[in-house]
C-alpha cells in the first residue's frame, strides 16, 4: 500500500471505531438484563465470588478478542486496498475488548483500590498506543 493509501485506511478504521463505540456497543452493553436473566436467573454472587457484572463482561471480552483476531487474520490475506478497508471495519466490532477488560480488572480489586487500577490501566494502554504507532512506523517505512 502506498503511503496515502494506509493514511486513508487508517482515517476509515478510527471513524468506524467512534462509530461502533458510541452507536453500537452500548447498545451491546445493555444486554446485560438479558444475559443476567437467560444465563444466571438471579443478580447474585456465584460459587467464586464472580459478579454477574463481571461474567457479562468477560463474556463481550471474548466475542470482542475473537473477531478482532479473526478479522486481523483476514485482514494479511486481503489482495488490494478496498479489502483490507473492509476487513478492518470488520475489526472494530473487536474494539470493545479495551472496557471490558478494564471492567473485569476493575472488579477483580477492592472498590477503595478501583481508582488506582484504572489509572494503572490507562497508563499501561497510553504506552501500548505510542509503542505501537512507533513500531508500525518503522514497519511501513522499511
Amino acid at each position: 500500500m502506498k503511503p496515502d493509501q494506509t493514511g486513508l485506511s487508517a482515517s476509515v478504521v478510527a471513524f468506524y471505531e467512534v462509530f461502533f463505540m458510541f452507536l453500537i456497543f452500548p447498545r451491546i452493553l445493555s444486554l446485560r438484563p438479558y444475559f443476567n436473566r437467560k444465563f444466571l436467573h438471579r443478580e447474585r454472587a456465584t460459587e467464586d465470588g464472580d459478579t454477574t457484572s463481571s461474567q457479562f463482561d468477560v463474556v463481550v471480552a471474548f466475542f470482542s478478542l475473537l473477531v478482532e483476531a479473526t478479522a486481523v487474520l483476514m485482514c494479511g490475506l486481503a489482495k488490494n486496498p478496498v479489502q483490507l478497508v473492509m476487513l478492518s471495519a470488520l475489526q472494530v466490532l473487536g474494539s470493545g475488548n479495551i472496557p471490558a477488560l478494564q471492567s473485569i480488572a476493575v472488579a477483580s480489586v477492592d472498590h477503595t483500590e478501583s481508582g488506582l487500577m484504572l489509572s494503572g490501566l490507562q497508563i499501561v494502554v497510553s504506552i501500548a498506543e505510542v509503542g505501537s504507532t512507533i513500531g508500525m512506523g518503522a514497519i511501513l517505512s522499511a
